[in-house]
């Protein structure tokens, strides 16, 4: 009897984790083998990065990402953001104060510029002046106790191209210094400049017009300085950030709508994790407002989002050099952008490529290296997975080494049916539980029958 009621037991116990664990595999698209770059037979923490081809390949989120060794067991695992720690330079100002003026031969003007106490020494000027539409130059000497100077910053511009473009700059950067003095010499201090407005000078003779001259006003002007404010770096502070990565592009594709007056380029991606996009162009002395937009797709219609509005800019003249070409914006996993460039009157930029920029994850987990794992990925029904793997990496603490692995080239999977896609939701859930607890019960009276017949058949004899 207890033979009869084993096996029927055994067979249904049988059959159904065969059945799941073949379809395992069958339910993703694609799958990476690993390289390890230590391996031994001893349990490790595994961390590999995630790459193009398998943001491409999954969903939202990542939620369909499967590890399994060669037995086809799965292995646990945490998606992580990664981070890095990098060193920051606090600026600080310095508490100091102007302590003479003295005009200099050669339309300049000097400043003697001292610190209180014991701040540390000076790494930058500001000048604040209201002035505007200018170009100055200035120069830093450091004073020693004993009276003589030494050139920190020679002729350093300062500017203001407001009647061109949102453009001001004055600021002078030092070279790292120990002196407690300084003076600061500025060219140029008056200048002259032309009005933008011509006025007609008009002689008549008997009632006609006998001679026109045009007559442009010249204005003197001063730089007026209303204050000079010192800075100075702290001690660096350790701070963590997301790690970020180049992504290359798959294309881009740029169009010129000269009646809207509009550049537009069109950026396809692997739908990697980007949160900044940058163009290269050789033009410069530009400043142009654009806007950035990602696809969304509802269903088989794609949309278009707006992901940020910025203003990019380019401004090279002489020593002067201002470059802001990164549009950031929040965490994106799109397939196609969409930048807008507003030209107004100006020629259309030249765009010869983009960089894309954006966030790293990778898979860590608990294993032997030498087990030869995949991972598989590319389900459409695949849901995220439960695990505690986190809570234990926790636990390890900080101080623990991985070793790292890297993702192989993608591989189709040869045992993937589309029939199977979410065949593994199928044996996890509830109503395919009680098929089993049924068949597993008709196995058993089944059993207890052929048993109950045996019974009789004994007594009749």
């Amino acid at each position: 009897m207890r033979i009869s009621l084993i096996i029927p037991i055994s067979v249904a116990a049988c059959a159904l984790h065969a059945l799941a664990a073949s379809d395992r595999a069958a339910e993703f698209r694609f799958y990476k083998d690993l390289q390890l770059r230590g391996t031994g037979p001893q349990e490790d923490i595994l961390i590999t990065p995630l790459d193009s081809e398998v943001y491409n390949g999954t969903q939202a989120g990542c939620p369909d990402i499967r590890i399994f060794d060669k037995h086809l067991l799965e292995m646990p695992y945490v998606l992580e953001k990664s981070a890095e720690t990098q060193m920051q330079s606090i600026r600080r100002e310095s508490a100091g104060k102007t302590t003479s003026l003295r005009e200099l031969p050669d339309n300049r003007i000097e400043v003697t510029w001292d610190l209180v106490d014991k701040e540390p020494p000076v790494t930058s000027f500001t000048i604040e002046s209201p002035l505007k539409n200018f170009e100055k130059h200035a120069s830093v000497f450091g004073v020693a106790p004993d009276g003589k100077e030494v050139e920190l910053v020679h002729e350093a511009m300062i500017c203001d191209y407001s009647r061109y473009m949102d453009v001001r700059h004055m600021e002078v950067a030092l070279v790292e210094n120990s002196f407690r003095r300084y003076r600061i010499r500025i060219d140029d201090i008056v200048d002259k400049q032309s009005s933008p407005l011509t006025e007609l000078e008009h002689t008549y003779r008997q009632g006609d017009l006998a001679e026109q001259k045009d007559r442009t006003t010249v204005e003197r002007r001063t730089l007026r300085i209303e204050s000079i404010r010192g800075w100075h770096t702290v001690a660096e502070e350790r701070i963590v950030k997301d790690h970020k990565a180049s992504y290359a592009p798959l294309s881009f594709n740029t169009e010129q709508k000269p009646k809207d007056r509009l550049t537009v380029v069109t950026i396809r991606m692997r739908r990697e994790p980007l949160t900044a996009l940058a163009i290269e162009t050789p033009d410069r002395n530009f400043s142009r407002s654009v806007t950035l937009e990602a696809t969304v797709m509802n269903g088989v219609r794609k949309t278009w989002r707006i992901l940020a509005t910025a203003q990019i800019s380019f401004v090279q003249f002489r020593s002067f050099h201002d470059e802001k070409l990164k549009i950031e914006f929040p965490e994106q996993r799109a397939e196609e952008y969409r930048l807008t460039i507003r030209n107004a009157d100006n020629a259309p930029l030249h765009i010869t490529g983009i960089r894309a920029e954006g966030n790293v994850y990778r898979l860590c987990w608990l294993t032997r290296p030498d087990l030869g794992m995949r991972v598989y990925y590319g389900s459409e029904a695949a849901g995220a997975p439960s695990y505690d793997t986190a809570t234990v990496l926790a636990s390890l603490g900080k101080g623990v080494q991985g070793v790292e692995g890297k993702l192989l080239p993608q591989q189709a999977n040869p045992v993937f049916r589309s029939s199977t896609l979410g065949s593994r939701r199928i044996l996890e859930s509830k109503g395919l539980f009680i098929a089993a607890v049924c068949l597993v019960v008709a196995l058993l009276g089944w059993g207890l029958f052929r048993a109950g017949r045996k019974i009789e058949t004994t007594k009749e004899e």
